[in-house]
């Protein structure tokens, strides 16, 4: 288990810093961050630097010469106010067993048994977690 403050406090930085870090080493949205910026050196940069635009101001001459160019601010952004769901409604669909089988068994070369057996079993466990009615 990774814990958010347990991180910033062993390397020494904000939740702000850790964003720039990740930025600058790369994430979903920027691959492979700044070209010449490991691990190390971007936890330096942010630790010197402190202030996101004062960190993204002193790898400017490397930003600009990225092949792969992005906006700093933009995926900044993204990472600090994500736009998320509050309480969103998820349905798991019925299980579909042939399905199942036709992926793992015959593309994925699975046991069929060993496969029926989960199936079983899966099942058992979720027919048992039904509530009872009074009746």
């Amino acid at each position: 288990m990774i814990e958010l403050e347990h991180v910033l406090n062993v390397l020494g930085i904000n939740l702000e810093q850790l964003i720039c870090l990740g930025i600058l080493v790369g994430t979903d949205y920027n691959p492979g961050g700044i070209k010449g910026i490991g691990q190390r050196k971007a936890l330096e940069i942010v630790k010197k630097y402190r202030y996101p635009v004062q960190i993204f101001k002193s790898v400017e001459n490397l930003l600009e010469n990225q092949e792969n160019k992005f906006d700093w601010q933009e995926i900044f952004s993204l990472f600090k106010n994500p736009d998320i769901e509050k309480n969103p409604e998820i349905n798991f669909p019925k299980l579909d067993r042939e399905k199942i089988k036709r992926i793992l068994v015959i593309e994925h070369d699975f046991s069929e048994e060993r496969v029926t057996n989960a199936l079983d079993k899966l099942n058992l466990a979720l027919d048992n977690r039904k509530q009872k009615t009074l009746f």
